[in-house]
């Protein structure tokens, strides 16, 4: 073993500069973390129908509003030491899994209760993206341009109304 070379990844990732590699994977982050952040503020679009339909007063809805939010604190934290343990990779389609499932399901949802967990355990998923999106573009690109390729995760902001915006 000590007679093979070492390979500073740094290094030739700093001498290789920007390739396509980090443009296609800049534009699938982006594209992963905007679907996230669509996916949490699309219970404001379906809010109305949800009142009428199960017929709920539309401050019960609070709860299921705020369940991906604090799904995302958990999923976080639980899917960046998955990222950092067993590889980003691994990671990133997991948590799109758990994220994927659990929102399919959320929209056979027959009542609040229902809504609330399939939405708290889909923002898990959503959560487990952000940290690890981030860090493969950010331990993939050059030094110099590290902070330039997090910026992938600006698709994520919700906006007023639920509407999705840029920062």
């Amino acid at each position: 073993m000590a007679d093979q070379p070492v390979v500073h990844v740094s290094r030739l990732l700093d001498e290789r500069g920007l390739t396509s590699f980090h443009i296609k994977l800049l534009v699938w982050s982006f594209f992963i973390v905007l679907i996230d952040g669509y996916d949490i503020a699309a219970i404001a679009f379906a809010a109305p129908h949800l009142v009428r339909s199960w017929g709920v007063m539309p401050k019960d809805l609070g709860p299921v509003f705020s369940a991906s939010l604090f799904g995302v604190l958990f999923g976080s934290a639980l899917f960046g030491w998955v990222g950092d343990r067993y590889g980003r990779k691994a990671a990133l389609i997991g948590s799109n899994l758990v994220f994927g499932v659990f929102t399919l399901a959320a929209a056979y949802a027959t009542n609040l209760d229902q809504m609330f967990w399939l939405r708290l355990l889909g923002g898990l998923g959503i959560g487990g993206v952000i940290p690890n999106v981030v860090a493969v573009n950010a331990e993939s690109a050059p030094r110099d341009l590290r902070a330039v390729l997090a910026l992938m995760a600006v698709g994520f902001v919700p906006g007023p109304k639920g509407l999705v915006r840029y920062a």
